[in-house]
């Protein structure tokens, strides 16, 4: 399976969720050549109730849209990543245990940084969502040469 939709966020919550992974890089962990801030730590550990809603709508939002494509997969945990230039994630599968997998793109401006999902070569756009089967199909990311790619990678499970 693989499923893409323009426009899933808009203009506002993409720019929303890239100065909130400024606010709060300082807890980002690394990951390769990445910085990885946790939807979950923020929701949990922010005093900010407003800060807090708009996450939680967020996922609502990722939530109400896997459930069009499988009633029964769920969100497992999502993350804002930034990729500096020179970042890339080789060819990979997800876990097995994680049914699908969706990335959502915060910003394209910025150059390389094309997701490969099986053959076919993604164009980054702002607000687009991905989704597909990462425990069964090879896909990555090619370097980024130029800017930082701003992105929400979502994992999901399934009560089958």
């Amino acid at each position: 399976m693989f499923t893409e939709k323009e426009d899933f966020l808009n203009n506002n919550e993409c720019d929303y969720l890239i100065d909130l992974f400024y606010e709060y890089k300082s807890v980002a962990s690394l990951h390769r050549d990445t910085s990885v801030l946790e939807f979950d730590y923020i929701i949990f550990n922010c005093k900010d109730e407003r800060v807090k809603d708009t996450l939680k709508n967020i996922r609502s939002k990722v939530e109400h849209y896997i459930k069009q494509l499988d009633y029964s997969a769920f969100v497992n945990y999502l993350q804002v990543v930034e990729w500096p230039s020179r970042s890339f994630q080789n060819l990979h599968y997800d876990f097995e245990f994680h049914c699908y997998t969706s990335i959502i793109y915060l910003n394209h401006d910025y150059e390389g940084g094309y997701t490969q999902v099986g053959d076919s070569i993604i164009t980054p756009k702002k607000g687009k969502i991905i989704t597909f089967n990462g425990n069964d199909i090879l896909h990555g990311v090619l370097p980024v040469t130029k800017g930082y790619r701003y992105t929400v990678p979502v994992w999901y499970k399934s009560y089958k």
